[in-house]
């Protein structure tokens, strides 16, 4: 074997090479969970190299990072094919990939504030509070009842609605003519006499929002939704009278 300064250094930069290169795959195969550390590391001090960072040494590289401030040191050294890639900085991403996860949650698809009219009544349903809202109004028989529901800024899921007449305790199902608009907004609109079943006392109806396959089937699921409302449904209960 050759005793040339030169090419003993290149073989030992190609053997270094390769560790690093097993180094890397072992690490990939530990994070997809192909292996456990135990496999692919030999002595305790490499195992360690493979266990996640605890929240006293998450918090030091942090507060390493910040005091660090915008410098930038230049490293002379070998060139290298490939970037170094060594547990602690593997151990750091995941890290900040966890922490971005949490601070940046996926959120449901709530429903966002909606205006409730009937008949010049007004309250809010709103999308941080799913409970039920209700109004009061009072019409003439032979009026035409107009009931609308518009969200603040526009809904861009599918939607759905359900509906129910409730009169002593008792709900029986609602089929009147509803309008849903592309942006989310809901009209009911129709002659009194012929959208109640009589006028001669008070109703309640109440309606629930929301996407089609989380609404209430029926009209007693529907009397239940209104005092606790599924997530990402919202019920509006309105109480009419009518004019002597």
């Amino acid at each position: 074997m050759s005793d040339d300064p030169l090419l003993s250094a290149l073989a030992r930069r190609a053997r270094e090479e390769r560790d690093e290169d097993r180094a890397r795959v072992d690490l990939e195969r530990v994070t997809r969970g192909e292996v456990s550390e135990t496999d692919v590391a030999a002595s305790d001090e490499e195992r360690a190299l493979f266990r996640p960072l605890d929240a006293a040494a998450e918090r030091r590289i942090a507060d390493a990072i910040l005091a660090s401030g915008p410098r930038v040191r230049v490293v002379k050294g070998a060139p290298s094919r490939k970037p170094r890639v060594t547990p602690i900085v593997l151990a750091f991403a995941a890290a900040a990939a966890i922490a971005l996860f949490f601070l940046f949650p996926r959120h449901r698809d709530e429903l966002p504030v909606y205006a409730f009219e009937l008949s010049g009544n007004v309250a809010e349903v709103r999308g941080d509070e799913p409970k039920a809202v209700e109004g009061r109004a009072t019409l003439h028989r032979d009026a035409t009842l107009e009931m609308v529901l518009r969200p603040r800024v526009a809904v861009t899921t599918k939607i759905a609605t359900t509906a129910a007449l409730l009169r002593d305790g008792a709900a029986r199902a609602w089929s009147p003519p509803i309008e849903i608009s592309p942006d989310g907004a809901v009209r009911i609109v129709g002659p009194v006499a012929s959208l109640f079943p009589d006028t001669e006392r008070r109703w309640e109806i109440v309606v629930a929002i929301g996407p089609e396959g989380a609404l209430p089937r029926d009209p007693a699921a529907l009397l239940a939704a209104a005092a606790a409302p599924p997530p990402g449904v919202r019920v509006v209960r309105a109480v009419v009278d009518f004019a002597k």
